[in-house]
Order: structure tokens, then C-alpha cells, then sequence
């Protein structure tokens, strides 16, 4: 386990494709026949929002043990001209090692909101908190290290990729999900990382990692592509099938045979949201207007009380 100050950020953000997918009920069949038959509607997700902090006069930074505590008094006073803003950076990253996961929790989010972006010092210490012992002081090391941090910032990314490693599966998961909001798009680095993470013995680092490739794959990557088909395929995980299923329909190109197979297999899986998540990738990776790989996914789909729901829809 970790010491309380030496770690970093979150559990990792739970992906979005599986927060959203709709419920299926069997009498709701037609309305994916008639996703399936349009191949165009939007499969995209929106990013999981997390609630805004809090006003700083409303943060509590006191220690159980009362050494060196910050109270709501002195955090009203953070950036109001009570000290330098030199300072009350300062001040919070001592908190960042303070025994008590509340203060080091407050801290974490306090320096998102004061740190000037690029401070190498508070993004050092940052990178530290993702392995905390505490879930919420790693969640909101993330976030804060996101705020901090330039996108596409080669050394923290190079920091966060050297962490891939980390012997403690909460931390991998942790930097696994804020590779893919920190890194640019396209990074072959981060890519790579990420794509060996995919055999992690934990499945929420697997799932973590997954929800980062779609967001940092360039489109068309073979490799990436052929890996994310690995992971469909073969993976005992509903969830890391949904999150699979989710990076295919925002990295893999349109119309390739493999791609539109996979997914159609999926849409026979015995969870259910699986079989939903492939119904919304489908018609990001189809080529518009393909009657053959509509007529495949209705014939998958239908169900014997939905016939004439699909004949009509065809029709």
C-alpha cells in the first residue's frame, strides 16, 4: 500500500459508453432494426462531466492533528490578496503530504483551480498523488493534473507512461485514464503504452486503457485497430467488450470487413450491453447505404414477434 502523501489521482473515470447505453427491453427490438437499417446515426458519447468544485471559501483544509492545518478561513483568503499566489501554491503542496486523506484531498483539488498551468513543481507532485491510497485524492489528482498540465506535454506523458508499470493495479487504472486526456491524439508513445496495458491482469486498468485508445488512436492504425478486434473477440470482460466496441467505431476506418464482422458477432453476445454498444459502432465504421451489412444486422437482431416490425422497416 501506498504512504499517504506519495500518490496519484483517481480511480479511473468510468467509461461513458457503458454510463449511456440504453436499455433493451425485447419489446424495444425495432428500434435497433431501424438504427441498423439507417447506418447513421450518431454512436458518439459525450465525455463524462465531473461536478465543479466547490467555491474556495467553501473548502475545509483542517488536520485531524491539527499541525500546520489550513481552515475555511485561510482558504477564503487564497488568491484575495492574503498571500502571494506563490505562496498559497506553496502551502498546498505541504498539504499533499499531510496524514489526513481530507486534507490532502482538498489540497488536490485546490491547486487545479491555483496552480498556473505548466508548474513543473505542482505537476511533479501531482503525478505523485495518482498513487495515493485514497480513490478520491487519485480522482482528483487526475483532474487536477489535467487542468494543470498542456495537452500533449512530453515529459508528464513520458512520467505517466513510466507509471503504466506501477506495481499497484489503482494506480495503472488511475494513469491509464488520464494518459487519454493528457496525451495529444495520435501519440504513438501513448498508443503503444496503452496497447500493452491491454493484457493487464486487472480488468479495470484493461477497461481504463480501452476508453484512452479511442481517444488518442489516429484513424485507421492497423495495429491499434487489430488490437482493439483482439480484445472484442477474445475477452471475457462485457465491459472491456463495450469499451472496445466504442474506440472501433472512433479510430477504425470505414468499410473494413474485419471491423463490421467483429462487431456483427457481437451483436449474438449473451450480455446485453454488449450487444448494444456493437449496435451503436456499427454505423460509425459501415459504409453509408451497405443494404448487404444492413440486411445482416436485422437478421441478427430480429426476433420472431419482431418480424413484421422488421419487414416494414426494410420494406
Amino acid at each position: 500500500p501506498s504512504r499517504p502523501g506519495s500518490g496519484i489521482g483517481s480511480r479511473a473515470l468510468s467509461s461513458a459508453a457503458l454510463r449511456d447505453l440504453p436499455s433493451k427491453a425485447e419489446g424495444n427490438s425495432s428500434q435497433l432494426l431501424s438504427s441498423g437499417q439507417a447506418l447513421a446515426c450518431s454512436g458518439a458519447q459525450q465525455p463524462s462531466v465531473l461536478p465543479p468544485l466547490p467555491p474556495l471559501h467553501q473548502l475545509q483544509l483542517k488536520s485531524n492533528t491539527g499541525v500546520n492545518s489550513l481552515n475555511a478561513t485561510s482558504f477564503s483568503n487564497l488568491g484575495s490578496g492574503g498571500a502571494t499566489p506563490s505562496r498559497n501554491v506553496a502551502q498546498l503542496l505541504e498539504k499533499l503530504s499531510d496524514s489526513d486523506s481530507k486534507v490532502r484531498l482538498e489540497a488536490t483539488k485546490a491547486l487545479g483551480q491555483l496552480a498556473k498551468r505548466s508548474d513543473a513543481a505542482v505537476t511533479a507532485a501531482l503525478l505523485g498523488c495518482l498513487a495515493d491510497k485514497n480513490n478520491l485524492v487519485r480522482k482528483y489528482a487526475m483532474e487536477s493534473l489535467v487542468q494543470v498540465a498542456e495537452r500533449g506535454d512530453a515529459e508528464i506523458v513520458a512520467g505517466l507512461i513510466r507509471l503504466l508499470r506501477h506495481g499497484s493495479w489503482f494506480v495503472r487504472q488511475a494513469v491509464a485514464s488520464a494518459l487519454g486526456r493528457i496525451a495529444s491524439r495520435g501519440d504513438g508513445q501513448s498508443v503503444e503504452a496503452l496497447v500493452s496495458v491491454l493484457v493487464d491482469e486487472r480488468e479495470e486498468v484493461v477497461q481504463a486503457a480501452l476508453d484512452s485508445l479511442g481517444k488518442l488512436g489516429r484513424q485507421g492504425d492497423v495495429v491499434l485497430v487489430d488490437a482493439l478486434l483482439e480484445q472484442l473477440r477474445r475477452s471475457d470482460s462485457w465491459r472491456a467488450k463495450c469499451s472496445a466496441s466504442q474506440a472501433l467505431a472512433q479510430v477504425a476506418d470505414r468499410g473494413v470487413p474485419q471491423v463490421t464482422s467483429a462487431l456483427l458477432e457481437n451483436l449474438s453476445d449473451s450480455h446485453e450491453e454488449v450487444r448494444q454498444a456493437a449496435i451503436s459502432a456499427l454505423p460509425q465504421v459501415a459504409i453509408i447505404g451497405d443494404q448487404q451489412l444492413a440486411a445482416a444486422i436485422i437478421e441478427r437482431i430480429k426476433a420472431p414477434e419482431t418480424t413484421q416490425a422488421s419487414s416494414t422497416v426494410v420494406g
